[in-house]
């Protein structure tokens, strides 16, 4: 990103390393004619309390194209599989029951299949650097 560059964050749950830089390579090959980000804006993706599993966050961008400015924005969420067997309270519980939900939550076909992508995206940017 250039030095005229802004980057407005409206939630304090965003992470750290959520950065503008991170999301060129994505711009470039899905945005015929990116040329670079002029702003970018994060904010929460869903309201407080809609999503425990993890933190889904809505980004906004002003991009320029060979000479010209759009906006545009990107949600994320990994789809889990439904069951009867979880809910809110188990999942936030220390119980047996709350294990149980949290092993589902996160061993799921569905979500295995979604972090095995997102993961390595994720790691190939830097973003599980310590």
């Amino acid at each position: 990103m250039s030095a005229d560059t802004t980057t407005d964050v409206t939630t304090s749950k965003v992470p750290d390393w959520v950065q503008a830089e991170q999301f060129v390579d994505v711009l470039k090959e899905s945005v015929k004619g990116f040329s670079k980000i002029k702003s970018f804006k994060v904010s929460n993706g869903v309201a407080a309390g809609e999503n425990y599993a993890t933190i889904m966050l809505r980004v906004n961008f002003e991009i320029e194209l060979d000479g010209y400015a759009t906006a545009t924005s990107a949600l994320s969420a990994v789809l889990l599989d439904r069951t009867e067997a979880a809910s809110v309270e188990k999942i936030l519980s220390d119980s047996a029951e709350g294990n149980d939900s949290k092993t589902f939550l996160y061993s799921n076909a569905r979500y295995r299949k979604h972090i095995q992508v997102i993961l390595p995206w994720l790691y190939n940017r830097g973003a599980m650097e310590y």
